[in-house]
């Protein structure tokens, strides 16, 4: 409330829009909290702290290394024999240019970044090794 200190009120986030206003920068978000003195009322606007996830390791490749193959999203994966390898994956949050892999990937693989639209699988590739540091986001 507007009289209020702090965060009085403990409820919690039971939907999240799935889409962002680029306008405004904005996502649309519900709360539900406990209201047995009926002092807030639909509608209200209200000023809240959401709690975020801590931070955490992961893995990242370039946004324009994912590609898609009817519902599934995946990279091309070069192995120690310099052959591709189809590798489905579970992309997360993008940061700058880069993607968040939650899974399908291991610290150390090498990703095809360029030419994805020639592989097919254990197609032999003459590889180009390069570093992400410098990269819009990789840190």
């Amino acid at each position: 409330m507007a009289d209020e200190n702090d965060f009085p009120h403990k409820g919690h986030i039971d939907y999240v829009s799935p889409r962002e206003d680029t306008a405004t920068g904005t996502v649309t978000l519900r709360g539900v909290f406990p209201n047995p003195d009926e002092l807030l009322s639909p509608g209200f606007f209200a000023r809240m702290r959401v709690r975020g996830g801590a931070s955490y390791s992961a893995l990242l490749v370039p946004d324009r290394a994912i590609a898609t193959d009817q519902a599934q999203r995946f990279v091309w994966v070069m192995n120690q024999d310099n052959q591709v390898e189809y590798r489905k994956v579970n992309p997360g949050s993008r940061i700058g240019q880069l993607r968040v892999i939650s899974q399908g990937l291991q610290a150390g693989e090498w990703v095809v970044i360029d030419g994805l639209q020639k592989l097919k699988p254990g197609l032999k590739v003459n590889p180009e090794r390069t570093s992400l540091n410098g990269q819009q986001g990789a840190q």
